[in-house]
């Protein structure tokens, strides 16, 4: 009986489930079980698909990789030599990230790019339903499962995840699969999933995903009913971020006292209280970043080394014994593009913009192209849209370079990338 309608070997088999386990369990976690540092459940999936493919001798690794490998490890000996120390958790967080990426890029080429995709929207499926259960829960019986937050007389739903803001990668990406394969309720029940969230981040995933949908139906010629429910969507979903007024508002007024702190070590401690939040996080970690970067001539401090930039500069702008607890991502900058600046210089910023440029251009080349088999054209627009979507959350508010779901998207644009040019 082949697994979650992929038609495959016994081997093929195992290995999405494993996948679909990785998805599901992405939000599980124990919390300092390894040295301190949190388990997360999706790693077991990931070593057990790890030992298939390597009793299987199925590991693959690119040119691209070795090239980009051989350049990080570069860049930390570089540093080295001019920080006077390379912590050892820079060179783990290089061998935990490409063993992530090496797994994920030889899955991919195993059960094939649709399976991945189809494997995911399930999970997506399963996902949305958790959280659309939790929400209604509450509505009915006034029973909150999780804490995360209220908005007026609904909660923040986010089901089985950590915290809401994890629909955004885990849920809203799938919208433009559903979109796109015609798949309306399974569309609207994702949809749901992330108005319940009622993360902002989501909602921007789900507004990018609407527009990638509507560029596509527009470069593929189709009839103005399927625009109509793109722009309905997207209409619907800016009502929502109306509706959700005063949380904005809040998050503008954090940002200002934020701005204001900066600098100020005389600032008092309800001060610090009054600007604490992802908004003022952010603030004060690019402010890290940036001083960082001046201060290692733009090498940065090496590659999952934020905590030392933050350790070293952070008390140059605040007092840090009157703000502790109350600001976070101390240890990983808040997004990877912050992340980037203060651990790879200007090299790792460019880097990040021209990987988002290139899969943005090769978006624009799949939706444009009449020459692909219509399933082919699909397929390849809907990967490559959910690489820029989740892309595009890990640069705003996702930190994590040691990620299953970023390695896995990037494993699907090399492959895509390198089809496209199969068929052109």
């Amino acid at each position: 009986m082949n697994f979650l309608f992929c038609k495959s070997t016994v081997k093929q088999q195992v290995l999405s489930l494993m996948l679909f386990l990785a998805f599901i369990l992405n939000g599980v976690m124990v919390h300092g079980a390894v040295f301190g540092y949190d388990f997360r459940m999706w790693q077991v999936s990931l070593f057990v698909i790890f030992l298939i493919l390597l009793l299987d001798k199925s590991l693959l690794i690119t040119k691209k990789m070795l090239v980009v490998l051989t350049l990080l490890v570069m860049h930390s000996l570089t540093v080295t030599f001019a920080n006077g120390v390379l912590p050892w958790f820079t060179i783990v967080q290089i061998v935990l990230v490409f063993f992530t990426l090496i797994v994920s890029f030889s899955l991919v080429k195993s059960i094939g790019v649709d399976c991945v995709l189809k494997i995911y929207f399930k999970a997506a499926l399963l996902l949305a339903s958790a959280v659309i259960f939790e929400e209604i829960v509450y509505l009915l019986f006034s029973y909150n499962i999780r804490s995360a937050g209220f908005v007026g007389p609904f909660i923040r739903a986010s089901g089985v995840v950590t915290e809401p803001s994890q629909v955004a990668v885990l849920v809203a990406p799938a919208l433009l699969y559903g979109l796109v394969w015609k798949q309306r309720f399974s569309s609207l029940l994702l949809f749901v999933a992330v108005i319940f969230s009622f993360s902002s981040l989501s909602y921007i995933a789900t507004l990018i995903v609407f527009l990638l949908y509507f560029m596509f139906l527009v470069r593929s010629g189709r009839k103005s009913k399927g625009k109509t429910i793109a722009l309905s969507m997207i209409l619907a979903l800016m009502i929502v971020g109306v509706a959700l007024a005063p949380n904005v508002h809040e998050r503008l007024q954090q940002l200002s006292f934020a701005v204001n702190l900066l600098g100020n070590k005389t600032a008092e401690l309800s001060d610090y209280r009054a600007a604490a939040g992802t908004a003022a996080t952010l603030i004060f970690n690019t402010n890290v970043a940036i001083i960082s970067m001046e201060n290692t001539y733009g090498l940065g401090v090496g590659f999952g080394s934020f905590r030392v930039a933050f350790s070293k500069y952070a008390s140059d702008m605040i007092d840090l014994e009157k703000v502790n607890g109350l600001f976070y991502n101390r240890a990983s900058g808040g997004n990877l593009l912050i992340r980037s600046m203060a651990e790879l210089g200007i090299i790792g910023v460019l880097a990040l913009l021209l990987l988002l440029l290139c899969g943005f251009v090769n978006y624009c080349k799949f939706i444009s192209n009449g020459c692909l088999p219509v399933g082919t054209k699909k397929r390849l627009c809907v990967s490559s849209g959910m690489f820029l979507v989740v892309f595009v959350v890990f640069l705003l508010r996702k930190d994590m370079w040691f990620s299953f779901y970023l390695m896995l998207f990037v494993s699907l644009y090399i492959v895509d990338s390198s089809y496209y040019r199969y068929f052109s």
